[in-house]
């Protein structure tokens, strides 16, 4: 599994989200990166894809501002905003429940 191979992206709420998936199965796994500066999806998590991805459909999502996804002008640090981007991805994705895994 590379970057390139498991990156795809998905448009919510006018913005393009970066993400990487692998793996399948009946659960699915999201693992969320961190805030601090240069935080990415793959940067934080790139080494528990392959593990997570043995048992989980896995997802590791670029929130907006972060990664390769989209930076808007506002909403920086507005946890509601990334809360509804969040359940807005899951329900592109088909996702209905989920394990969340943050950094």
């Amino acid at each position: 599994m590379t970057e390139e191979s498991t990156r795809h992206s998905i448009r919510v709420r006018d913005l393009n989200i970066s993400y990487h998936e692998a793996g399948e199965g009946p659960e699915t796994a999201i693992l969320l990166h961190g805030a601090g500066p240069g935080a990415s999806a793959w940067g934080n998590f790139h080494q528990q894809l392959g593990p997570y991805a043995e048992r989980y459909r896995t997802l590791l999502i670029d929130m907006p501002h972060y990664g390769n996804s989209d930076r808007p002008p506002d909403h920086r640090n507005d946890t509601v905003f990334y809360t509804a981007v969040l359940l807005d991805v899951m329900d592109a994705l088909n996702v209905e429940r989920v394990h969340l895994v943050g950094n």
